[in-house]
């Protein structure tokens, strides 16, 4: 697939996702607990585990039921060119789920091996991003602190996830690849008078785990990583995110992976 082609998926994609919004009455929702404003200046929101009712989940995510297509984002780094869709979310409990796939395309060298390198960096980018090309994702609100007066917000997100890909060769349930994550992020926002700019700083640590069959796919010799990246982002008209990530920490399942890269989101409203 070619990158010129994930373009013209992404476009596909914020159009649909722009579609979908267009027939829905809701607030927005957050794309991930990583990646949207919080309401703010909320007094039945508390600081620390500010949900402890569905009623209050439904608050903080702003919306309720199931929403479809919510967001897309391409992802743009030194070789690797990436594209993940969240195909639907929903309130249960306390958490917030998503379901979404992954898609990751890698520039080819003229070496000998170049499929399998290729092939490689392509399964080492969707599991740092979402854990596979399919994800399920569970995300849960730590803490709180809105300012109105500033119009800015904190927040501190817990996020699980678990992911899969299909084997190479032979069949999904004789040696499915498989992958599960845990991790916190760290959030301030700043928004502009009017809510149409807003500047955002994360950082986001987060811990991996994977079977051997996932492992073999991205020729890395081992079943566990860790990555920690910053990122600064800047909103545009409260569904448009452009953010640059920076991973300053990372274990050596990761290694291969470029210290910067550049995310654009589409959100639903």
């Amino acid at each position: 697939m070619s990158r010129l082609t994930m373009f013209a998926l992404f476009a596909l994609m914020a159009g649909l996702i722009h579609n979908a919004a267009s027939a829905q009455s809701s607030t927005p929702l957050p794309t991930s607990a990583t990646q949207r404003a919080f309401s703010q200046g909320r007094s039945d929101l508390s600081i620390w585990f500010p949900v402890k009712s569905q009623e209050q989940a439904q608050a903080f995510w702003q919306g309720d039921g199931t929403q479809f297509l919510t967001s897309g984002t391409l992802l743009i780094e030194d070789k690797v060119f990436g594209a993940s869709l969240e195909l639907l979310s929903d309130i249960v409990g306390l958490f917030r789920l998503g379901v979404g796939v992954t898609a990751a395309v890698a520039e080819k060298s003229d070496s000998a091996n170049a499929a399998e390198v290729a092939e490689a960096s392509e399964a080492i980018t969707r599991l740092a991003d979402s854990g596979g090309t399919v994800r399920v994702t569970a995300s849960l609100p730590l803490l709180f602190r809105a300012a109105p007066a500033f119009n800015s917000t904190w927040a501190v997100i817990l996020g699980v996830a678990g992911g899969t890909e299909a084997p190479g060769r032979g069949g999904f349930l004789e040696d499915p690849a498989v992958t599960g994550q845990a991790g916190i992020e760290l959030f301030y926002q700043r928004t502009g008078l009017e809510n149409r700019i807003s500047f955002q700083f994360g950082a986001n640590a987060r811990y991996y785990a994977f079977n051997k069959t996932y492992g073999d796919k991205a020729g890395i010799g081992q079943t566990a990583g860790f990555l920690l990246v910053p990122r600064l982002g800047l909103i545009l008209l409260e569904n448009t995110r452009i953010d640059l990530l920076w991973r300053p920490v990372r274990s050596d399942a990761f290694e291969s992976l470029g210290k910067l890269a550049v995310t654009v989101q589409q959100v639903a409203r």
